[in-house]
């Protein structure tokens, strides 16, 4: 138990981040992290033959990434990109469904995940406010936090408001799995985290997955009249805050200077960025799809769609969208294959018997990956991501199996 533990612990160290940190403090720190996953996959795989059948809930979405990276490589020049990500992509991919077997090992990681993000807010609001601290952190990795510094948009260990972002949004939905006292610590750490990133698009999905258990709650608990009525005055006060907020941004204006995180979360219009010359999601999207379409079948080649890549005048921009990212990367087919790939996963989540506690989860996951995805890249290759699309796959066919009605409210 205590083997299995530690291997939970690596996983969410993983999703963490902290990876980035012992890789700055040593490269023999990182690599010392995979050599024990690889050694606790050894483990296993001596105790339980059948190795093939434990991995294969998330078998698909590994094919399908080993054929995005062997047909992008082939693709494209840069063929480096390829080995460095194949490791580590395998590695995860096979680390998620060996390591999280049980309803226990998923309470397990969702306590950890929880600490994971609490220690990435305590991180992100030294970075905020102690300047001592901040030149700490930007002795150890430069160029990470430097742009957290320069935005004011604070993601901790992920450095990416988007990537920081979605890993609060599925600590969130993975507390109510755990529940308790660290699942309500958990729950507050990152809505906190989501405010001091400025991000849009997890803001409404907090909305709307706090709305989803909002209403999954009133329908679960049907003894109890008070819990009912704090339910209720909880939702109205979602939705009159909802109101408030929009009706406050459109007829006052929020003033920069008082708040620009608030002001930027309810700016739906992006006027802040067009008033700067930037470029707003849907400039993005458009310069992207340009480039896309400028070769259409094939793509580019790996890495060519996940940094900034799409020249506008003078200017190279982002594209900040998952599906759009593999269409330029391998073609429209590659697309379509990977559209496929996550109907496979989804598939499972409608077609297999859960409890609703089980049911509203994997259907919150998959909220945020689809709506996200349209959004950011960052499910692709990153360890976050890699973690995630895992755990997609995964949960389905391990909650299927064990259908314990338990709120965890």
């Amino acid at each position: 138990m205590k083997y299995k533990s530690f291997m939970i612990f690596l996983l969410a160290l993983m999703f963490g981040n902290y990876i980035l940190l012992l890789s700055s403090i040593s490269s023999v720190m990182l690599y010392g992290v995979y050599f024990l996953m690889i050694l606790g996959l050894i483990r296993y795989w001596l105790l339980k033959p059948h190795f093939i059948t434990a991995i294969r809930s998330t078998l698909p979405y590994l094919l399908w990434v080993l054929f995005y990276l062997i047909l992008g490589a082939l693709i494209s020049d840069e063929k480096n990109i390829f080995v460095s990500q194949l490791f580590r992509v395998i590695l995860i991919l096979i680390f998620v469904p060996i390591v999280i077997t049980d309803r226990n090992d998923l309470v397990f990681f969702a306590r950890f995940i929880q600490w994971m993000v609490l220690t990435n807010l305590v991180i992100a609001v030294l970075l905020f406010k102690a300047p001592v601290f901040q030149n700490i952190l930007l002795s150890i990795h430069p160029d990470f936090f430097d742009i957290q510094l320069s935005t004011n948009r604070y993601a901790g260990l992920w450095g990416n408001p988007n990537l920081a972002g979605v890993a609060s949004l599925i600590s969130i939905i993975f507390s109510f799995w755990c529940g308790g006292a660290i699942g309500w610590i958990g729950r507050i750490a990152a809505v906190i985290l989501i405010y001091l990133t400025a991000g849009r698009a997890a803001t409404y999905l907090l909305i709307l997955i706090l709305s989803v258990y909002l209403i999954m709650g009133f329908s679960l608990i049907r003894r109890w009249l008070f819990s009912k009525i704090l339910i209720i005055i909880s939702a109205l006060a979602l939705v009159t805050l909802i109101i408030l907020v929009s009706f406050w941004n459109t007829s006052y204006k929020i003033n920069p200077e008082s708040d620009k995180n608030i002001s930027r979360i309810v700016d739906f219009s992006e006027s802040a960025t067009i008033e700067k010359g930037g470029y707003t999601r849907v400039d993005v999207t458009k310069y992207g799809l340009q480039k896309v379409l400028d070769a259409p079948l094939f793509g580019y080649g790996l890495g060519s769609m996940q940094i900034e890549s799409v020249r506008v005048g003078m200017e190279v921009i982002g594209v900040h969208n998952g599906f759009l990212v593999v269409w330029g990367e391998i073609g429209i087919f590659g697309l379509l294959s990977y559209i496929f790939i996550l109907g496979v996963g989804l598939r499972r989540v409608f077609i297999y018997n859960f409890n609703l506690l089980d049911k509203m989860g994997l259907i919150s996951l998959w909220l945020v990956f689809l709506i996200h995805n349209f959004a950011s890249h960052q499910f692709i290759l990153s360890t976050l991501g890699q973690i995630f699309c895992g755990l997609l796959f995964h949960l389905p066919v391990l909650l299927r199996k064990e259908k314990i009605y338990d709120t965890a409210l």
